[in-house]
């Protein structure tokens, strides 16, 4: 027969803070606040992501800015014998040269932004925003898409998810992936047909 010791400690507070027990119930909490803010961020992530999306078309559609390159080493190389004649030929050359070169720039910005925001990497943000940026100054259908980008970005839900701690939540919740709505994919639509119709009229 045992005896209760009315002097005893609660036997609650000789567990240790570091024992099974302990450790499993911390765990199980950071866990299911993991996939609380997980869950009430998906739909932003497609969002993002979507942009991401956009961003590669940018880079692709920007591999003229090589060839464009070319052509204004092939004009210098033709430039005409008189004088007057050359001063123009080199000064076109030069400009068609200077276009390749920044054409060929945003192309390699929009691969960095479209492959780092594919994958919600915060260390890319300042890429982000200044493709974002070259959408919104374009004058053009670009400019609605570089207004809605930054929106995503730079808004409360942007922020939280390009996080270095959000993406440690990442980390934790592989089981949860983002999906996209209907609605998203209408938007992605809409802004790839504006995209492209914005850079036809560019070319014309």
């Amino acid at each position: 027969m045992t005896t209760h010791d009315p002097y005893a400690p609660p036997l609650s507070d000789l567990t240790p803070s570091g024992s099974p027990a302990a450790d499993d119930g911390d765990d199980g909490g950071a866990q299911l606040e993991a996939e609380r803010i997980r869950r009430a961020h998906l739909t932003h992530e497609a969002r993002l992501k979507s942009v991401g999306s956009l961003m590669l078309l940018t880079a692709f559609y920007l591999l003229v800015g090589p060839p464009t390159i070319f052509s204004g080493l092939y004009l210098l190389v033709l430039a005409p014998t008189q004088h007057d004649e050359v001063l123009t030929a080199i000064f076109v050359a030069l400009m068609v040269g200077l276009v390749g070169v920044i054409l060929t720039a945003l192309g390699a910005l929009g691969y960095r932004a479209g492959t780092g925001l594919r994958r919600l990497d915060p260390r890319y943000r300042l890429a982000y925003t200044a493709l974002a940026c070259v959408w919104l100054m374009s004058c053009s259908v670009a400019s609605l898409i570089g207004l809605w980008a930054l929106y995503l970005i730079h808004g409360p839900a942007g922020q939280r998810v390009l996080s270095p701690e959000y993406a440690e939540i990442r980390r934790l919740t592989p089981h949860l992936q983002s999906t996209h709505s209907v609605v998203t994919w209408a938007v992605a639509l809409l802004l790839c047909v504006g995209l492209v119709l914005a850079v036809y009229i560019a070319a014309l």
